[in-house]
């Protein structure tokens, strides 16, 4: 909860919101310069993947793809 409150808004501030989309285990969210993964790991941990023009990063420090995604839920609040 912390990234989404305070990480999250100071990484993409520089660059505006276009859509999301939620696909099994994970949060997709489109941006003008690329795409943004969210993936929970754990219930304390979360992955970021960044996507720019369809290129990703190849070298991964520590996924672990045994552990099963923990439940989620994305809720949209609007601007305020």
């Amino acid at each position: 909860m912390f990234f989404c409150l305070v990480i999250l808004p100071l990484l993409s501030s520089a660059q505006l919101y276009r859509s999301h989309e939620v696909k099994p285990g994970q949060l997709s969210i489109h941006l003008t310069e690329g795409e943004m993964t969210l993936r929970p790991l754990s219930d304390k941990a979360i992955r970021v993947q960044w996507e720019k023009n369809g290129s990703k990063e190849e070298q991964q420090f520590v996924l672990n793809a045994s552990l099963k995604t923990p439940a989620f839920k994305v809720t949209d609040e609007g601007s305020k």
